[in-house]
């Protein structure tokens, strides 16, 4: 009796015990570690291979390919679109595979691309750029650094998302004659709902996220979080009303002096400057178009300690935010861009000693990207969101709740961290804990603290292993078969040769794999867009 290679069966397994592959000699070495060998095997056999594969994919939601996990054995494990759309969570240490799996879901995303699809990736160590270049897509990048050539980031169209702000006609008697506007900042937030429910969104991460970096910033929210806020809010709400004002050739009251035409002049240029303006001139400007609240927090006249804390408060976050490429003039906008038809990656780079101006960028961009899902405006189109290092990725309010109702609207989230215990000392154990419940499929690297030990058993559950006892009586030998609930040790985890992990997902038992090294022939007749690769991201020109 021959096998596949045409070798003798008995031989070919000879030879698998002598010469064990690579992958084979990876999952030995994890079954060493949490049962005996000579004696105890698992129930279930935890390889990739014959029924135990097969058994595996039959249980995978049917659809299309959209990615491959490839196999250090030679095998492949297809992950579908409605697979990816539970969600992934990737967990493991520096140089235990992570990188290596996420450029192999990337890159079969890149070469199958759709029109219409985005793909957002936070990359904080510049891994995937280079594969976007070396794929030749279509791609941006969003960053502080100008050696990248980044897109110019605009906060008011982030805001206003192509959308035309209604602002009632001013009373001109009564500007000249009183002195004030009968276009008020009441009047903006109840014509223009949706649109101030996004302006209050992204200032909010725009401030917050900043002031989370100061330390002991969380012993009074009030001084250093909602006032600041609240300030912010009602600038760029003042902002977008005198635009639009000035547009109708109604005048203005600061923004003319800053050059400010229309709506289309609106930038982050002009925010940088308010950041360093006269604080009785903010306060006058906010109370010109009677933001109340946001005024009477820098009122010079009520309680001047306090307006002046306030004040410095904003003007050190903003100022913090607003410089080197977000303090320039610019067009760009993740509002606009998921509705634009075209293919594109966008990837959020900074550098992590500029950590205070890109992280509160990216909250807002990213908040506002998901918030814009979550309206049903993208139903029918496809954003995979890939966060690597997710435990450096700023605090984000929309996400659990993205997570836990995007699948039917378009988004797939693919993300990576080095432990559970980096996620519980940002989240609180509670939120982390909710985040990670909502990614149903979960593969898990070499990974050395107990938080996440616990959260891999907790998620594969105890292993059934056959232990063969046997005993020498007058009768000879006598064998019996025990079964046993086992769990994995913390030195099954903390061994795993680089790429090797479980893999699992909701309604299947666990996949011992060992993924390939990433290599990719390239096709330069497979992609489109070739040009991208020689002329570098769209950045260059907006």
């Amino acid at each position: 009796m021959e096998g596949r290679s045409g070798l003798p069966s008995f031989r070919r397994a000879s030879e698998m015990l002598l010469f064990p592959s690579e992958e084979e000699r990876s999952y030995r070495a994890f079954l060493s570690t949490f049962i005996d060998p000579k004696s105890e095997s698992l129930l279930f056999d935890m390889r990739p291979k014959g029924r135990t594969l097969s058994s595996f994919l039959k249980a995978l939601p049917e659809g299309e390919t959209v990615a491959k996990l490839r196999l250090a054995g030679g095998g492949e494990i297809p992950l579908s679109e409605k697979l990816l759309s539970r969600h992934v969570y990737v967990q493991g240490s520096i140089g235990s595979g992570k990188t290596t799996l996420l450029k192999w879901l990337l890159s079969d995303i890149f070469e199958r691309r759709k029109p219409g699809e985005k793909v957002v990736v936070f990359d904080p160590k510049g891994d995937y750029l280079a594969l976007a270049k070396q794929e030749g897509v279509p791609y941006i990048i969003v960053s502080e650094n100008y050696a990248m050539n980044p897109v110019r980031w605009n906060v008011f169209r982030e805001i206003l998302g192509g959308e035309k702000p209604v602002i009632p006609k001013t009373n001109m008697l009564l500007r000249k004659v009183e002195r004030r506007t009968s276009a008020t900042f009441y009047d903006f937030t109840r014509l223009n709902k949706e649109l101030y429910a996004r302006l209050k969104n992204i200032a909010t991460r725009i401030i917050w996220t900043r002031a989370d970096m100061v330390k002991g910033s969380a012993d009074d929210v009030y001084f250093t979080h909602n006032a600041p806020t609240s300030v912010f809010q009602g600038l760029l709400s003042c902002c977008i009303i005198e635009a639009a004002l000035i547009e109708r050739g109604e005048g203005g009251f600061l923004l003319p002096s800053y050059g400010v035409r229309g709506l289309s002049d609106l930038s982050n240029e002009v925010v940088a400057k308010l950041a360093q303006e006269n604080g009785k001139v903010l306060h006058e400007f906010l109370s010109f178009y009677r933001a109340s609240e946001a005024a009477e927090h820098i009122n010079p006249s009520g309680s001047p300690g306090q307006a002046q804390g306030v004040l410095s408060l904003f003007r050190m976050y903003t100022s913090d935010v607003f410089s080197l490429v977000f303090s320039e003039r610019g067009n760009w906008s993740m509002a606009e861009e998921l509705h634009d038809p075209n293919f594109k990656v966008v990837f959020l780079e900074y550098r992590m000693d500029e950590e205070r101006t890109a992280l509160p960028v990216f909250s807002a961009v990213i908040s506002n990207m998901m918030a814009e899902v979550l309206s049903t405006r993208f139903r029918g189109k496809k954003l995979y969101v890939f966060l690597d290092e997710l435990h450096a990725f700023p605090k984000v309010q929309e996400m659990q709740t993205f997570l836990n109702m995007t699948r039917d609207l378009g988004g797939i989230v693919v993300a990576a961290t080095q432990s559970v215990a980096q996620l519980y000392d940002k989240y609180g154990e509670q939120e982390a804990k909710a985040i990670i419940s909502a990614f149903n499929t979960r593969v898990f690297l070499r990974t050395t603290d107990e938080a996440s030990l616990k959260l891999v058993n907790d998620t594969i559950g105890e292993l059934l292993v056959r232990r063969m006892n046997k005993t020498h009586g007058k009768e000879g030998k006598s064998f019996s078969v025990q079964t046993e609930r086992k769990t994995l040790t913390a030195r099954t985890m903390s061994v795993l040769s680089v790429g090797s992990g479980i893999l699992w997902t909701t309604g299947t038992h666990p996949l011992f794999i060992k993924l390939a090294d990433f290599k990719r022939e390239h096709n330069k007749s497979m992609y489109a867009d070739r040009a991208f690769k020689d002329r570098g991201p769209e950045g260059l020109h907006r």
